[in-house]
């Protein structure tokens, strides 16, 4: 291979689409590596650069924080400390079942966040809010989530206030706004009741304060598997 060649081939590997995927756990199923095995394949046949972070922890938030390449406990830092090139980042939660044709569409989109959307467990509503409203938590111990009859028929994108970071895609801005610990509990407080809501429900409420805008296409609906012990 000629010196132009070399040169020719590092351009193209800096300028691919790159994107991470934040995959925080250490539990997979056999379909989800059957997803996972499907973008991968997809990404390389259209030359996208792939990088994973997956990390373990003790809880939800710190897996997250880890994922973005936490170091330490330094106030200030930025995610992956700047040290890496990179367009989007793309979480997935370690029980989420998809394709690629669901990544394509979610790309397509070129929208800051947008996300796909999953019924929540033995219900008939999805994980996300369009209008955040936190009096039905502190008097029947319940969030407004969209239901089926809400999302039935629409095809086009939807604002949302709150969605679950299960299958959701961000670009590098996004969470470069947030100040470190990017992930940690939402504390609320109402007539003297106190809840504590898990790191989703904060960043989404943060992102929204730093004016950026939360879409989920409900057309992008992936499955979420359930661990039964037998």
């Amino acid at each position: 291979m000629d010196e132009d060649q070399k040169i020719t081939n590092a351009v193209r590997e800096i300028t691919k689409l790159t994107i991470i995927f934040c995959i925080p756990g250490n539990q997979f199923s056999p379909l989800f590596l059957e997803s996972w095995t499907e973008v991968l394949l997809w990404c390389s046949l259209n030359d996208i650069r792939v990088i994973l972070s997956n990390k373990q922890g003790p809880n939800g938030n710190i897996r997250r924080n880890l994922c973005l390449g936490e170091f330490g406990n330094t106030p200030g830092q930025k995610p992956f400390q700047h040290k890496i090139r990179y367009d989007y980042l793309m979480w997935i939660g370690a029980n989420c079942v998809f394709t690629s044709e669901q990544l394509q569409r979610l790309l397509e989109y070129d929208e800051d966040i947008v996300s796909g959307i999953s019924l929540l467990p033995g219900q008939s509503c999805y994980d996300c809010i369009q209008k955040w409203d936190e009096t039905p938590l502190f008097e029947d111990k319940v969030l407004p989530y969209l239901t089926i009859e809400e999302v039935s028929g629409k095809e086009d994108l939807i604002e949302v206030d709150y969605c679950s970071l299960d299958f959701t895609l961000m670009k590098r801005k996004v969470m470069d706004s947030l100040e470190y610990p990017w992930f940690r509990e939402l504390e609320l407080e109402q007539n003297g009741k106190k809840a504590l809501l898990p790191g989703d429900f904060y960043v989404c409420q943060k992102l929204r304060e730093n004016g950026f805008q939360i879409n989920v296409d409900p057309a992008v609906q992936v499955g979420i598997e359930q661990q039964v012990i037998l």
